[in-house]
């Protein structure tokens, strides 16, 4: 690195010190051995693409759109630092008469707001920084409980849910137990440890068999694995607001299944993202799959995944000319270790084999707006064939049918969802400064 100007005059690089690199045999060596992805323009979509054939789905009487959003804001700046973070997710039902009334609108007026039915929204405030709870010790202690807390409100099923979930009660062949990597007080190093179902029942916590701490239910997130008492846990946000969405569509299936199975041919689920879960709470799509594989086997399960950035979005950007209205492409190995990601796909194992519960496919509506989707499959395969995919046409009908003209290639659930959900960076993230540091000052005053 040059020295940068002080007194003396700026250190200009060398004008030819690149040559030393153009000549090395181990850099040309390496260079010729890479391989990039096919360019989009290079790509067969014609004869890959696949026309829809128009299925509604008569049954349905509503759609449940899942959206979230947060905001992580600074309370000290001095060091020792400390940031704190709120959350702020809905499960939001629609009634399927009301969107088509509210389809040509340009923009969502009060009225069409107060059409919004069942607003489930769970406010949720987490610690990201050297901040603790309480009579807790550590910060990372702190962060486990307050998202175990988030879901003991009252305002959700939560911890039922989750708890029937990671343990499958829905089938009757049910898993007793659930491995967690490690225990999450960081002076055990115990490893492995069996969460039994039946010690989870009375208060979804259970002593780690090591040290004897308390392990929550939650901490099957395996969030605390990222989180760190000097860094912090803002890292693990993102991650913490997919999961946490997934698990208010399961609250609502869990509560139809309960109520009226035979009703959930009625509603069509729709979250703000893909199907999966990333990062340390992957290991959750393995009961997700079940999950899917169950409702598909015995119901009628409809629903999608909408991205609206990332690697797969800007793909479908550039091949958008040259799909037609109402054809899809569905994005299998051998389409996406080509065409998008690096990689090859001779034996590699199905994409997102251990994070996805969909097939990730590109539609082009009839109005020519282009959707990422990702639709819910029992099982992650290497190919696919568009019959492999259950509902496929169905679930594509229906996301033509919601389109929106607000934004570029919206869906109207989608959109109503963020703009009651969302929280802003201004004048939200300001305000809410203010209002953590009034309250957590105005704590400690009292103690």
């Amino acid at each position: 690195m040059s020295y940068s100007e002080g007194k003396r005059p700026f250190e200009r690089a060398s004008k030819s010190s690149h040559s030393h690199i153009i000549n090395d045999a181990d850099v040309q060596n390496f260079l010729s051995n890479c391989i990039l992805p096919t360019a989009a323009e290079d790509v067969d979509v014609e004869s890959l693409a696949h026309d829809l054939q128009e299925t509604p789905i008569d049954s349905v009487k509503g759609v449940i759109a899942i959206d979230g959003g947060y905001q992580d804001v600074v309370i000290r700046d001095a060091f020792p630092s400390a940031t704190f973070a709120f959350l702020q997710l809905g499960a939001l039902y629609f009634s399927l008469a009301d969107l088509k009334a509210l389809e040509p609108k340009p923009f969502i007026a009060p009225e069409d707001i107060a059409k919004l039915k069942n607003i489930d929204r769970l406010k949720a405030p987490i610690p990201t920084k050297t901040i603790t709870f309480g009579e807790m010790d550590t910060f990372v202690e702190s962060f486990r409980f307050s998202i175990f807390n988030l879901l003991k409100a009252s305002v959700t099923e939560g911890l039922p849910t989750l708890k029937w979930f990671i343990y499958s009660e829905f089938l009757t062949d049910k898993t007793d137990t659930w491995e967690l990597a490690s225990c999450p007080n960081p002076q055990c190093s115990e490893t492995r440890i069996p969460l039994r179902r039946q010690d989870m029942e009375a208060d979804y916590t259970t002593p780690c068999p090591c040290c004897g701490k308390t392990i929550y239910l939650s901490d099957v997130f395996r969030l605390h694995e990222v989180a760190d008492e000097e860094i912090g846990a803002s890292g693990t946000l993102g991650y913490l607001t997919t999961t946490l969405e997934q698990i208010f569509m399961l609250i609502w299936l869990k509560a139809i299944m309960d109520q009226a199975p035979q009703k959930l041919k009625e509603f069509f689920f729709i979250k703000d993202g893909p199907l999966a879960f990333f990062g340390q709470t992957a290991n959750l799509h393995k009961p997700m799959l079940r999950l899917v594989k169950h409702l598909q086997d015995t119901n009628q399960f409809y629903a999608v995944g909408l991205e609206k950035s990332g690697a797969f979005v800007e793909h479908a950007k550039q091949i958008e000319d040259r799909l037609k209205p109402n054809q899809f492409l569905v994005m299998d190995n051998d389409y996406i270790y080509k065409s998008i990601l690096p990689g090859r796909n001779e034996s590699a194992p199905a994409y997102g084999n251990t994070t996805y519960y969909g097939a990730k496919v590109i539609f082009k509506s009839s109005d020519s707006k282009v959707y990422v989707a990702t639709v819910p499959i029992p099982e992650t395969l290497p190919k696919y064939d568009r019959h492999a995919i259950p509902h496929l046409d169905e679930i594509l009908t229906m996301v033509g049918m919601l389109r929106s003209d607000m934004y570029d290639n919206a869906m109207l659930p989608i959109a109503l969802a963020n703009k009651l959900i969302s929280i802003s960076n201004h004048p939200s993230a300001n305000l809410l400064e203010k209002f953590a540091k009034g309250q957590i000052s105005s704590s400690t005053a009292s103690v």
